[in-house]
């Protein structure tokens, strides 16, 4: 007889946050099943999709879509200046490290997230601890944990340290990720956040001079 379509629904788990629901359209030359025939079959569990695709969805275009991740801003967990500027600088880096990641798109606050990543930066003495969550963006249920101790020094250091765990609590390779520093100066560095926080605020004189004073550090 002539060519029969036989549509197929499936849910597939292609890492820890992307669940996707998709719509498979088969054009078999055998007739399609009767209902009857497929009584038997357990039922799915309904899951959140991540994408949905109908007739015109491609697998490629699934496996090719970045998880889209919010960074929250880092806490301090003292009422300390030069754990504020780490912790901003933390979250800063973060960002610029998970974007690397041709598997990553950072979300805007304003937008619905595959997954949200939210931090502490604590001093003690001349150690900084990094703590870090991933959360499951719709449902806030743990995906995993990051964290990481250093030196303020070694600040670029731990931001790398710290995307590789949010990206393999993700199902994400950590593969391109950049481990050069972009400055061997500390203080550079810290006018660089600072400018950039303040830029944030509206504050443009005071950006300008934390970036001038970053420059000619």
């Amino acid at each position: 007889g002539g060519a029969a379509e036989t549509r197929v629904r499936g849910l597939f788990a292609l890492s820890p946050v992307n669940r996707v629901e998709a719509e498979i359209h088969l054009v078999d030359l055998l007739p399609t099943p009767a209902a009857g025939d497929l009584k038997d079959l357990p039922a799915v569990p309904p899951l959140r999709a991540g994408w949905t695709f109908g007739s015109a969805g491609r697998v490629e275009d699934c496996l090719d879509a970045p998880h889209i991740v919010l960074v929250e801003p880092f806490q301090s967990s003292v009422d300390d200046p030069s754990a504020g500027w780490l912790a901003a600088g933390m979250e800063g880096g973060l960002r610029d490290r998970l974007s690397q990641s041709k598997r990553v798109r950072i979300g805007e606050p304003t937008e619905a997230a595959d997954a949200v990543v939210t931090g502490t930066v604590q001093k003690m003495g001349a150690q900084v601890r990094v703590t870090a969550r991933i959360l499951d963006g719709a449902r806030r249920a743990g995906l995993g944990a990051a964290a990481a101790t250093g030196r303020a020094e070694e600040i670029f250091r731990l931001q790398e340290q710290v995307a590789g765990q949010v990206l393999a609590a993700l199902g994400i390779g950590a593969e391109g990720l950049t481990t050069t520093p972009e400055t061997s100066s500390l203080a550079a560095y810290r006018a660089f956040v600072e400018g950039n926080a303040a830029l944030a605020r509206g504050e443009v004189a005071a950006a300008e001079s934390a970036f001038l004073r970053a420059v000619a550090i």
